[in-house]
């Protein structure tokens, strides 16, 4: 079992500092292009004609790349109603065991689908209007995206059963009480 936590645990490290880095890159180039842009609309009556278009794309792919780090936080919108009421663990466990997977199967078919899109995109070349960019780059956002979720879910599942969880030093919950203990100090 130990092994097969050190695997998940480095995959864990590692996809969570490719996910913070890639996104807080994408959100200062956003940010750098709305303030650039706004300072040529303002000053000089002009604007770059493609910005528009990176920043959304890169809105897209933060939001996207960020499903996954909620899945690792713990984060996403969930019914608990029903957890709330069941005192047993057992059956707790075997329903986290049952979302994680319906979560990672919905993710992963959603990958597949993602895949299938970008590969007609490629059949029918297009450029994107403002960018000129060949439209399946953008589109790669969305099988990268549920990837990245799939995978997350996946470690979530195995981590429910073999009882262990793998996200714990990610949760809020765990940060706060890290924080709470250095106050202490």
């Amino acid at each position: 079992m130990s092994s097969v936590k050190k695997f998940f645990s480095a995959c864990n490290k590692g996809l969570s500092q490719a996910e913070t880095i890639s996104i807080a890159i994408a959100l200062l180039i956003a940010t750098f292009m709305i303030t650039i842009n706004v300072i040529y609309r303002v000053f000089f009556d002009k604007a770059f004609s493609w910005s528009d278009e990176l920043v959304r794309y890169l809105i897209i792919y933060v939001t996207l790349i960020g499903c996954s780090g909620c899945v690792r936080r713990k984060e996403h919108i969930a019914i608990d109603i029903v957890a709330a009421f069941i005192k047993n663990k057992k059956v707790l466990r075997v329903m986290a065991v049952a979302v994680s997977l319906i979560c990672a199967v919905f993710s992963g078919i959603i990958t597949v689908y993602g895949v299938q899109l970008v590969l007609k995109v490629i059949r029918f070349p297009q450029m994107t209007a403002g960018l000129r960019i060949p439209q399946y780059i953008p589109y790669l956002m969305v099988p990268i995206g549920f990837l990245l979720m799939t995978l997350r879910y996946a470690q979530e599942f195995v981590g429910h059963l073999i009882g262990v969880d793998f996200f714990a030093a990610d949760h809020p919950s765990a940060q706060t009480e890290e924080l709470e203990e250095r106050s202490d100090r």
